[in-house]
């Protein structure tokens, strides 16, 4: 395990250094008005929050995906019968085909349960052959991988210990999430694999939209605040989130995506292009998209979203486009589309250190509680 968190620092550190250096060249030669110093005073506490939340997010993101897989897909297959043994689960590695990127030769043990059980009672019996689970692999089981005897332990009841699919093409689905969503899920996968990362884009930006409005509200705002306790706003800064504000936007991301779309390729597509876009609307440049900013976002339009004015407080909640903010009312963007005078969040302002940040959401939720 220690070697594969110094692995995965390791290579957050490497994609860290390749966009410091397009940032760089990109803040140098479109710069905002207000230049940022290449080393700023505060860059220390970035680099902490985004090695941080690498380390956080890592087991909560096995184990949320496995068992948001294992439930939330509602195709799982297991023997009949009472009796079950514990079995070892491969976490597959090979996205392009199909199968989901989690955790370099890692394995999780599971013990299945006979019958109907999860979340919402959706989890399939494997029982005269009434099932057919195929088509993308998302989880395999360690034995499934190998053939016995010329027959897969899929066609043999007895050797199967637990496989879970991203899709069933026959086969019976109980009432839950996965039932309720399987008919959009298959609509979907009609469409071309470009159309469906865009979709993909589009849905998770939606609730993305509603998500980060929540995240506004009195009871999550102390979490979120962290993200705008920054007074530069950089390409950095997009990491300085508190952990509890990145657990609620990962698994809501994770949730939508395992509801909505088979293919893991086009749900790890759309975050890539979540995370890099991200990045880029937070980037010190003067870059407006003029007219098309009421379409999509573009960094001046997050830039005031970073704002202490009064007149920016609670607007821009979009990361890919701009018009949900215009539907719903919460789009803000000054007619002479000029650079925020100052950043931060209005009415006040955070400790700079790592651990005051990270107590200062509980200690503002107790204080309060104690007001009621």
């Amino acid at each position: 395990m220690l070697e594969t968190i110094q692995s995965v620092l390791f290579s957050h550190a490497k994609s860290l250094l390749g966009f410091a250096i397009f940032f760089f060249l990109l803040e140098y030669i479109i710069p905002a008005k207000n230049k940022i110093a290449l080393v700023r005073k505060d860059f220390k506490l970035d680099l902490a929050y985004s090695f941080l939340l690498t380390i956080l997010y890592f087991p909560v993101q096995i184990f949320a995906t496995v068992f948001v897989g294992l439930y939330f897909y509602g195709a799982v297959g297991m023997p009949a019968g009472q009796a079950t043994q514990p079995v070892t689960v491969t976490i597959l590695q090979k996205a392009s085909q199909g199968e989901v990127l989690i955790l370099k030769n890692g394995s999780i043990q599971y013990q299945p349960v006979p019958g109907y059980a999860g979340l919402d009672s959706f989890i399939i019996k494997k029982s005269d052959g009434e099932n057919s689970l195929v088509q993308t692999m998302l989880v395999k089981s360690a034995d499934e991988v190998q053939e016995r005897d010329g027959t897969s332990s899929v066609d043999n009841p007895e050797q199967i210990s637990i496989f879970v699919t991203s899709s069933v093409l026959g086969g019976k689905i109980t009432q839950g999430v996965t039932g309720w969503f399987l008919s959009a899920r298959n609509m979907v996968l009609e469409q071309s694999l470009l159309m469906q990362i865009f979709l993909a884009v589009l849905v998770v930006d939606f609730f993305g939209y509603w998500r980060h409005r929540f995240m506004h509200s009195k009871f999550l705002w102390p979490f979120h605040t962290i993200h705008h306790s920054s007074k530069q706003v950089d390409w950095l800064s997009t990491d300085r989130f508190h952990p509890i504000n990145h657990y609620i936007t990962a698994f809501l991301n994770l949730i939508i995506l395992t509801a909505l779309f088979a293919d893991p390729y086009v749900s790890a597509t759309a975050m890539a292009l979540r995370r890099k876009y991200g990045l880029f609307i937070h980037s010190n440049v003067r870059i407006s998209y003029g007219f098309l900013n009421s379409v999509f976002v573009s960094p001046l339009f997050h830039r005031w979203h970073h704002s202490d004015s009064e007149a920016a407080f609670n607007r821009n909640y979009s990361t890919f486009f701009s018009f949900f903010d215009l539907i719903f009312g919460t789009f803000y963007l000054p007619t002479d589309k000029k650079d925020p005078a100052s950043f931060g969040f209005y009415g006040g302002e955070l400790t700079k250190g790592l651990i005051g940040q990270t107590i200062y959401p509980f200690l503002k939720l107790a204080e309060t509680g104690r007001k009621l």
